[in-house]
């Protein structure tokens, strides 16, 4: 009946090779999303790289109150519901990926702040939610989004940044 907490969640890997999340090490179930209460960092310092995987079902998307950071060589696979983005940015040096089913959402919704989207990675965004009470969601590089942008509430600043926009045959 409740969901995980967690502070700042950093998932990071001080041993040999890739380190490939799975059952038991995931974010999984269609029962109560997990909440972050802080930043959720995949990779963090550690001198090797992680896969990390969110294949929550729920109809609530995985929370970040906190930044969402996914470090150069890491990956994010965003395999379920998705997530909801309320501190300062979405930062990809690594790989943010999602798979062929389910809702895949990035929703952004911090209040009195501004948010961006930064990095140098490569971002697989399927469906894009804007709907913050009050600021703006600034794109601080080029992005494509693969099927939708919901812009509920709040400006989206380009930046002079490219939106690419895919329709669908």
């Amino acid at each position: 009946t409740t969901g995980a907490y967690y502070p700042n969640l950093i998932i990071e890997n001080s041993f040999g090779g890739n380190w490939l999340t799975g059952i038991g090490s995931a974010f999984t179930g269609v029962g109560i999303a997990a909440a972050i209460k802080g930043s959720f960092d995949v990779g963090g310092q550690g001198v090797n790289t992680v896969t990390f995987l969110n294949e929550n079902t729920n109809a609530l998307t995985t929370l970040v109150q906190g930044s969402l950071i996914i470090r150069s060589g890491s990956t994010l696979q965003n395999f379920g519901t998705g997530f909801e983005i309320q501190g300062d940015s979405l930062s990809v040096e690594g790989t943010l990926s999602y798979d062929a089913a389910d809702g895949r959402r990035i929703v952004f919704s911090g209040g009195v702040k501004t948010q961006n989207i930064s990095g140098a990675g490569t971002i697989g965004l399927f469906d894009l939610i804007v709907n913050k009470s009050s600021d703006t969601l600034k794109l601080q590089r080029a992005i494509t989004i693969d099927n939708t942008l919901t812009l509920t509430n709040g400006p989206l600043i380009l930046n002079q940044k490219k939106l690419a926009l895919v329709v669908a045959s």
